[in-house]
């Protein structure tokens, strides 16, 4: 994984290093082609000597030993199970069910309604926006920003529905790797809804036991802080910094990695602060307004989140920001059409392809929203044939006839 992500990287500071020097050597050319899902390798692989070690893991064949480092439809961007999880249940014998057949289906269609149907219809307008920066500023850049905050959503969990379906189809359950992340109230609770899989791996096997590394080095050192404020800080930043550069050998990704850090680190500083306030205020959690505001403050962050991870150099990150301040002679007509025409003309939609969008984004956040009080699924499976069929069909629809097959988009999460 160094030699194919990291080792440009290293290239390059060493060249940055020599020049300043005063030794001027050529860049050597080293184009390799990743291997698809090759981080997910090589975390699963880390993951079953861990456990093996620790004896959690005896008298594994080798078949399927290799067969949970390979398994095929979370090969590409996860979910990362523990291999208890599934090498358990590689020897089971498994008879046809229909409920699951049907419900594993469904799942998968709602995966491949996530990626074609909204995030692919997304991507030319992202890509768009993000490949000419000197072309968008203000309300367009700021639209730019929160299209992709949707598309990267709807892209990672479609695949992750996708493979958690897929599986659930043969007969393999596996860790469903999100829970409706844009509903959460702070970055902590993203964080558990986000890539659930890999926000457990760092926490198991390097932010835990880099926190305890480090609060048994300041006991011993008899430091007059607070040992458990400093460990945690510490191994949060770092184990984000670690997290961001996982997705990539770039600069960009370990500050969007820092920035989640930071993030997680102002709010054990404040959480006192916090507490006195809710008292002071009578402000009380369970208000659906301070509800919604915490979700709507932690969204935002998260947006702001995506211009790291999107951009891939420092002056992008720049450009990007200086854009959305840049609110002049943005709109010349305040009448409602008339901006709408702006926004058409700007991204090169046409009034169907915006209409079409926003549907498909209301029937996403409609589903999230109930999803959060019940099990949609199982509700819809009890209603009667005709309301039932009338939705199943309606999904598969959208999925044939409006999934934005010519876009020749891969998933955004493969690259990892």
């Amino acid at each position: 994984m160094f030699l194919y992500k990291y080792i440009n990287l290293l290239t390059d500071n060493l060249l940055g290093f020599t020049n300043l020097m005063g030794w001027n050597y050529g860049k050597p050319a080293l184009i390799l082609l990743i291997p698809a899902g090759l981080s997910f390798y090589i975390f699963k692989s880390i993951t079953y000597l861990i456990e093996t070690g620790r004896g959690n893991i005896i008298n594994i064949k080798f078949v399927n030993a290799a067969l949970y480092i390979s398994y095929f439809p979370a090969i590409m961007a996860g979910p990362i199970d523990k291999p208890n999880n599934l090498i358990n249940q590689f020897d089971r014998k498994v008879s046809f069910d229909y409920e699951r057949v049907t419900d594993s289906l469904k799942i998968i269609l709602w995966g491949f309604f996530s990626k074609v149907v909204i995030a692919d219809r997304l991507s030319p307008v992202t890509s768009r926006i993000f490949s000419d920066l000197n072309s968008y500023n203000g309300i367009y850049m700021v639209i730019g920003v929160l299209l992709f905050t949707v598309q990267i959503y709807c892209d990672f969990s479609g695949y992750s529905y996708i493979a958690y379906g897929f599986s659930k189809f043969i007969g393999i359950d596996v860790i469903n790797n999100f829970k409706r992340p844009y509903l959460s109230k702070s970055i902590a609770e993203f964080w558990k809804r986000w890539h659930i899989s890999l926000s457990k791996w760092l926490q198991e096997y390097i932010f835990l036991p880099l926190s305890y590394s480090i609060a048994r080095i300041l006991m011993e050192r008899k430091i007059n802080i607070r040992i458990d404020y400093a460990s945690y800080i510490i191994a949060s930043l770092i184990t984000m910094i670690v997290c961001g550069l996982w997705h990539g050998a770039n600069i960009t990704f370990a500050i969007w990695g820092l920035y989640f850090g930071i993030l997680l680190v102002l709010s054990l500083l404040f959480k006192k602060t916090r507490r006195a306030l809710k008292s002071k205020f009578h402000i009380n959690n369970a208000n659906p307004f301070i509800s919604l505001s915490k979700i709507m403050f932690t969204f935002l962050l998260v947006s702001i989140s995506w211009i790291f991870f999107k951009s891939d150099t420092l002056k992008e990150i720049g450009q990007i920001f200086s854009n959305i301040f840049s609110w002049s002679g943005i709109i010349n007509n305040s009448n409602g059409s008339g901006i709408i025409k702006n926004i058409l003309k700007t991204y090169g939609l046409s009034y169907k392809e915006l209409y079409l969008s926003i549907v498909f984004i209301a029937v996403l956040l409609t589903v999230d929203i109930l999803q959060e009080r019940f099990n949609i699924f199982e509700r819809i499976k009890k209603q009667n044939k005709l309301i039932r069929w009338s939705l199943y069909y309606a999904l598969l629809i959208s999925v044939i006839f409006f999934g934005a097959y010519n876009s020749q988009q891969g998933f955004i999460y493969q690259q990892f």
